[in-house]
């Protein structure tokens, strides 16, 4: 978490990965008002999640409902 916050505060965009989605709500309204922060509930240790995520970015605004 610290280096997401350390990167919001340079202004970046921040994507948030975790497989609880109270914690990954939680971290992601810790972050600065200002950051523009994308959550993912998802495991990390699923090989077709991760391909999934792997695209973020790369599609704006067309990521899936459901990761």
């Amino acid at each position: 978490m610290a280096c997401a916050e350390a990167l919001a505060n340079q202004g970046m965009r921040i994507a948030l990965v975790d497989k609880d989605a109270e914690k990954l709500a939680e971290a992601a309204s810790s972050l600065p008002a200002s950051c523009e922060a994308h959550t993912f509930c998802t495991d990390v240790t699923d090989r077709a999640a991760l391909s999934r995520l792997s695209q973020f970015g790369q599609r704006p605004q067309r990521y899936p409902q459901a990761w």
